[in-house]
Formats: structure tokens, sequence, C-alpha cells
């Protein structure tokens, strides 16, 4: 089988990226020439599935003699289902949270943002809960996490008129448009000396987290976004893929991107390093077995 790669995000070229976008879109659409596809946004994987143009891929998986929907992390999965359909299956996936001190947001991870503003009412006008912040910022990430609170897509009907939206958009109001950096203070100072909170951690590898325990002086807790349900935590899906429903041989198609899950060694049958984690569990509890090894 022979595979021929159409790039669309060609930066060299003078067309905008609505055009690319709109031009991807509608060759997925109409061109039945295209068997495997590879998403930019996540929000493409939504409105090509509702249309019915990508196949369910748990079909090809459970006639895989190697691979199996159990071998997978489940959680990554869901994020891979549309309707209860796999509609797409990602190489990678990175997490992003918010790290607080554990005696200023308790212990347990979730939290609304209502008691996410009585923190900061708690502190005091001259603390901030996050450094670097603008309004379109979070707004994007409240939206992500709360969207099924307001939009039911379902029957195509919202509802704004509710506290926790009123909550969101009375801490959005506090937030600036653009923030205006001080180059002679530090985040790490910020936090460190207790002017600022919270902080944004995304989360790639396991690198990080004794700097963050250091940086906050004491005890964490992965509190994540306000939301209304769920840890407020998000998970990126990294060469996002899809087989399409015009597909001749989705068989052929399925062996070629399972390749892409499939742990990449070296020539001393070592694991080579890749960004983010792997979605298949003995991978993943591989990479965390190997985070916890004490170093000399």
């Amino acid at each position: 089988y022979r595979i021929t790669v159409t790039q669309y995000d060609d930066y060299e070229d003078e067309a905008s990226h609505e055009d690319m976008v709109n031009k991807f879109t509608t060759d997925i659409a109409s061109n039945t020439d295209i068997d495997v596809v590879f998403f930019q946004d996540y929000s493409q994987v939504v409105n090509m599935s509702a249309k019915g143009l990508l196949t369910d891929m748990y079909e090809l998986l459970e006639a895989d003699e190697e691979l199996k929907k159990e071998d997978f992390l489940p959680n990554v999965l869901t994020a891979c289902e549309q309707n209860g359909k796999m509609v797409i299956l990602p190489q990678r996936f990175t997490l992003q949270t918010v790290l607080g001190k554990t005696e200023d947001v308790g212990a347990e991870p979730g939290w609304t943002m209502a008691e996410m503003l009585a923190l900061q009412e708690s502190k005091g006008p001259d603390t901030e809960l996050f450094y670097g912040m603008t309004r379109n910022e979070m707004l994007n990430i409240c939206m992500s996490l709360n969207y099924n609170k307001f939009i039911n897509r379902e029957n195509a009907s919202c509802d704004f008129n509710n506290q926790e939206f009123k909550d969101m958009l009375a801490y959005l109001a506090t937030l600036p448009e653009e923030y205006e950096y001080d180059d002679e203070v530090s985040q790490t100072e910020l936090i460190n000396t207790g002017k600022v909170l919270l902080t944004s951690y995304y989360m790639s590898d396991w690198q990080e987290i004794q700097m963050y325990t250091e940086i906050f002086g004491g005890e964490l807790t992965y509190i994540g976004y306000p939301c209304q349900e769920g840890n407020g935590s998000l998970i990126s899906l990294n060469s996002m893929c899809g087989i399409t429903n015009s597909c001749d041989n989705k068989e052929m198609a399925w062996k070629f991107l399972r390749e892409l899950v499939l742990p990449i060694k070296d020539s001393e049958n070592e694991m080579m390093y890749q960004y983010g984690f792997s979605p298949l569990k003995s991978e993943f509890d591989k990479f965390c077995a190997e985070a916890m090894k004490e170093e000399n």
C-alpha cells in the first residue's frame, strides 16, 4: 500500500488559515479517496463525527489480534469517543490542571467557581489567583470544562441564566484583557511569597513536580480549574487521527494507525523519549515506574 500525504497548513501559502480549514473540511466530506485524517483541532473531530464521516474504530480494535480495549487508559478512550464511538486514535496525550497549596485549596481535587472566588476574597485585594491569566484565556478554559452545563447539543438549546455562569462572569470581570507583566518581579517569587495562589500546570512528564513543591513551599493539591463536574483537569490528545467512512480498506488503515501508539525503541531496545504520555496502560505504567527511580 502506498500512502500519499496532503498537508493543508502550508505556512508558505498566502491563503488564510480559515481558507485552509474550509478546504480541509470540504475535502473530507467530498473526496472519497481520503482514507486517514490527522486532525489539528478537537472541534474538527466533533464536527466531522456529527456528520457521520468517521469510522468507529472500536470495531477494528475488537478484531485486532494484539491490541485490545483493555490495553488503553479508559479515560483516554473516553476522550476519543463521540456518541459512544471511538472516532480518533491519539499517539500521545498531555494534561492541564491547576496547582495550589493544600492549606489554601484543601486536599481533594475539584472545586466550583464560587469556591475559587471565596479563596480570593479570603486573601485580600493584593493577592492574585493566577499570574498572567487573561480574561479570554480563562473564558476558553471555563467554557471547555462547563460546556455541557451551558449548551445542549442534542436539542440545540443553551442556558446562561444560572448561578454557575454568573459566577464565571463575575470572575472574568476581575481579569485584564491583556496582562501587564512586571519585569522586576518573577512568578516564582510571587507564588513563594503568597501573592499568587495558583498556577496552571501543563503536564507532559513528571519532571517539575518536586520543583513546584519547593516554589509553593508546602504540600500541593492538583485542584484543577473550577467546574461543576469532575476534577477540573483537561486532557489534550496529540496527533489525533481517524479513518473516514469512505475508506475502502479500513483494516489496512487501522494496521497503519495502530503503529503510532506502539512503543518506539532504539537499537538497544530501550524506550525512546516521546513528548507526552502513551495511551497504553503498560507504557504509561513503565513511564511512571521509571520516574520513581531514585537517581544518585
